[in-house]
């Protein structure tokens, strides 16, 4: 009697239409990094030809992998490269040009997914590491002070990247009371003063928007 063996392999389908075998899949989606998050540059023009690329940490991950590539199906990659940050400056680029980028996570246990794919366009110039050193790592909209106020406060918020932010105040109702602050604003701290001495007292609330970022 001839007894066959059959192995049945279970394969899912990934958003790149790449097969990969369910069991390593699920493997690695449990006990492997999860996927990093980009910050910054995104979206993102006129950038520093050698700029730091910004990304938010996986729990668990001991290196991330981090492609840039002149299109978005990473074919045309120029840079490939493995670090243990969470950031990376770049080697110079060519100027006038759209880079994309992306980054995956690695542990023991696995590799993740490559993060979603961020863009952005270099200028002319080429910054000095020390031009960097005092840049924010991410988004950040700070409380006011001082808190509460009358008739005036000052509100901060950071920038990893020249963005386009708007800063609006909202009553407990969230009807727009007024525009703070709307603009671009460079990479760094800002602080925006809040005078209103039209308004009557009680409790608002304040909202930035700044590229794909937004807090209250």
């Amino acid at each position: 009697m001839i007894y066959e063996i059959w192995q049945t392999y279970a394969f899912l389908i990934d958003e790149r239409n790449a097969e990969r075998p369910a069991m390593q899949w699920l493997k690695n989606f449990i006990l492997g990094p999860k996927i990093p998050s980009v910050v910054s540059p995104n979206l993102a023009v006129d950038q520093p030809r050698n700029p730091i690329l910004i990304w938010r940490a996986s729990p668990s991950a001991s290196s991330y992998r981090v492609q840039v590539s002149l299109n978005s199906v990473f074919s045309s990659t120029v840079i490939d490269t493995t670090v243990a940050d969470t950031t990376v400056q770049l080697k110079t680029l060519e100027p006038n040009t759209r880079y994309y980028w992306r980054v995956n996570a690695s542990s023991d246990k696995g590799t993740s997914d490559y993060s979603t794919i961020a863009s952005f366009i270099t200028g002319d110039k080429v910054v000095s590491v020390n031009d960097f050193d005092n840049l924010p790592n991410d988004y950040e909209l700070l409380q006011n002070y001082p808190n509460p106020f009358n008739p005036s406060t000052t509100i901060s918020f950071k920038l990893p990247q020249k963005s386009f932010v708007r800063l609006q105040l909202f009553d407990m109702l969230g009807k727009v009371v007024m525009n703070i602050a709307e603009g671009e604003y460079e990479a760094g701290k800002h602080n925006v003063e809040l005078n209103v001495p039209h308004l009557s007292s009680g409790i608002y609330f304040y909202k930035i928007n700044a590229g794909q970022f937004s807090q209250v």
